[in-house]
């Protein structure tokens, strides 16, 4: 029972967002532009830096992003971007997710020695950051309006994104150390000048071995449901005809 268990955290926080979803959508739609703004400022502040700061950390903490509190928070936020899309140039858009994300890889080379750069590196790289939230609605406003007009590239988009919660399911299991350090051993690639070259082809191969159980999985699912609807069926016409 991976939800009641919390095998996945992604996949608890997700659903129990998912039940509420229906509740947060009745904010976004009966809200105005103004009451929204303030809610979502007061939110991403008060979450990040009271939980941090002013004592309140068991009451407003989002656990560094891994809450149900922070799913709700940009669940509302996705749903403010697609009722009120800024407008600002694309360009402008891109350069804003350039920087945030190069000051964040910036704040890996810190020396983290003194208490205050050791306070404002790990902030920085948590999930709920600032940098992080801005890069990825960065993100999320580049890629909304795409229309992909070639059939053949949308059907292999539609595909390949059914399969990412598999992906993640597969990479985030009991045989994540397999994957990791029997089967790829990317222990060994730490600190090499290639090293961003064999991160981004462990990723896809990662993601290439996903696609492949999630097609394994998919057809014998596809095969059982045959099956059962065929005995439903069966059962169904030998009771109308007694």
């Amino acid at each position: 029972m991976p939800i009641l268990g919390n095998s996945f955290w992604f996949f608890t926080a997700y659903f129990i967002m998912y039940l509420f979803s229906p509740f947060l959508n009745l904010i976004l739609n009966n809200a105005t532009k103004k009451q929204l703004s303030i809610l979502f400022i007061g939110l991403v502040v008060f979450t990040f830096y009271a939980s941090r700061n002013l004592g309140f950390s068991e009451v407003a903490s989002l656990n560094y992003g891994y809450s149900i509190l922070w799913f709700i928070i940009l669940y509302l936020i996705g749903g403010f971007l697609r009722l009120y899309p800024p407008k600002i140039k694309k360009v402008y858009i891109f350069l804003i997710y350039i920087l945030s994300t190069i000051l964040l890889w910036a704040m890996t080379f810190i020396d983290t020695n003194g208490q205050l750069i050791h306070i404002i590196y790990y902030n920085t790289l948590d999930y709920n950051s600032p940098l992080v939230l801005i890069a990825s609605i960065c993100l999320l406003l580049l890629f909304k309006d795409i229309k992909i007009k070639n059939n053949i590239l949308h059907k292999t988009i539609c595909f390949v994104s059914s399969c990412t919660f598999g992906i993640y399911l597969l990479q985030e299991s009991a045989i994540k150390p397999f994957i990791y350090y029997t089967l790829f051993d990317i222990s060994k690639y730490y600190g090499r000048v290639d090293s961003v070259l064999i991160v981004l082809a462990f990723a896809l191969a990662l993601v290439l071995l996903g696609i492949a159980v999630e097609i394994i999985f998919k057809t014998i699912a596809f095969i059982f449901r045959k099956i059962f609807s065929s005995i439903i069926k069966k059962y169904n016409n030998k009771t109308l005809n007694e």
